[in-house]
């Protein structure tokens, strides 16, 4: 790895990345608003390669496959005393039995205006566990 890749995975990019499990959920014009920075930085250390052939060269990721990635290491390590345990892994749990009953009793789910209780980072990367597994 160059140098100057060095420089920018340990001063730049730990910068952009800080604190990625809270903003994980991004809008795709955020998400491309930072992927412009490391994007910017490759074309210094790499001018004449493009941005993909500059990821392969310097052997890093993009910065939305690193936070994906980050975040579902979070969701995997929630201990059960943790409080978001609750909102993650009781979710992942289905109720499998042989017998039917008159009224299965279901989890309550919080009441909801809009989308973003779907989208936080523990309920949406907490789905893809369940996907992984």
């Amino acid at each position: 790895m160059p140098d100057n890749v060095v420089v920018y995975c340990t001063v730049i990019r730990t910068m952009v990345e800080y604190a990625s499990v809270v903003f994980a959920n991004l809008s795709q014009t955020l998400s491309n608003d930072l992927e412009r920075v490391q994007n910017r930085a490759l074309s210094i250390i790499y001018p004449s390669y493009s941005y993909t052939d500059a990821l392969a060269l310097s052997g890093i990721q993009t910065l939305r496959a690193r936070r994906e990635e980050v975040c579902i290491k979070f969701i995997a390590n929630i201990k059960a005393s943790n409080p978001l345990y609750s909102l993650t892994h009781k979710q992942l749990t289905a109720l499998n039995h042989d017998y039917s009953l008159r009224s299965a009793t279901k989890e309550r789910q919080p009441i909801k205006r809009t989308d973003r209780f779907e989208n936080f980072i523990t309920v949406k990367y907490g789905k893809t566990e369940l996907c992984n597994s």
